[in-house]
């Protein structure tokens, strides 16, 4: 066991890296928001599911990142505690909390990607030309207003101008 200045002495052979242990913390809200951003993006891609996809899969997935990402910031609080105690340096936890963090981000678009399988099949399958794709849906423009008829829209309209020319 160190006596005080043995310790201080210990201490300062081992340089604790605190700007290193600052940037790492302040790392994980940047990896954070990297990964929300670029899961917003792929979240697009259930577009074209059409009832194809897993959608149990994918928004389980989604459903559980945030539980995944609270339990590596905790683990890595707790790391930093334990390491804290010990008298060890303390920039390994946010390195480990980043580490989950990515591995949690990386894990929940793997399992997102395995939902969408089943569309990026069907989608294969029609561009080789094993099954015909469903026709588009009818063009919903001049659908809506029939020629000869008159529109809520139109109505407003000659009111409008009837309005403006009893003014003037």
């Amino acid at each position: 066991m160190l006596v005080g200045e043995d310790r201080s002495q210990a201490a300062g052979a081992r340089p604790q890296r605190r700007g290193l242990e600052l940037f790492l913390w302040l790392l994980l809200p940047v990896i954070l928001l990297a990964a929300h951003f670029m899961q917003i993006l792929e979240q697009f891609s259930t577009v074209g599911c059409d009832g194809v996809c897993d959608l149990n899969l994918i928004f389980g997935a989604r459903a559980a990142y945030p539980w995944m990402v609270a339990a590596s910031i905790g683990v890595a609080a707790i790391l930093a505690v334990i390491l804290r105690l010990r008298g060890k340096p303390t920039y390994w936890a946010p390195l480990v909390g980043a580490a989950l963090v990515l591995s949690s981000a990386i894990s929940t678009s793997v399992l997102f990607q395995a939902g969408l399988a089943p569309m990026y099949e069907r989608n294969a399958r029609i561009t080789q030309g094993e099954v015909r794709a469903a026709p588009p849906p009818p063009d919903p423009v001049g659908s809506w207003v029939r020629k000869g008829s008159r529109t809520s829209v139109s109505l407003r309209m000659e009111r409008s101008r009837a309005t403006t020319d009893a003014t003037t």
